[in-house]
């Protein structure tokens, strides 16, 4: 058996039409192909920017007093090279 993975984007007439390389090696001829979907999660933008209006219209985080020196104090910066 041969995995081969692909991404794909299912239509609003919810139709699915693949076109794969198959490997060279594999033999030509009859073969059985089975397709597992997985839909993707989207991140939900909308919601996401609507939580931190409310947080920053309650002043923000209220146990970060200043969040410059916040910044600094949990920032770990990686060493760079030479």
């Amino acid at each position: 058996m041969t995995t081969i993975l692909k991404n794909v984007v299912i239509t609003s007439n919810h139709k699915l039409h693949l076109d794969l390389d198959v490997p060279a090696e594999f033999p030509v001829g009859a073969t059985v192909v089975t397709v597992m979907l997985t839909p993707t999660e989207t991140p939900d933008n909308d919601k996401a920017i609507e939580c931190l209006r409310k947080l920053s219209q309650l002043g923000g985080v209220p146990s970060i007093p200043n969040p410059d020196e916040w910044q600094r104090e949990i920032r770990q910066d990686k060493e760079l090279p030479r």
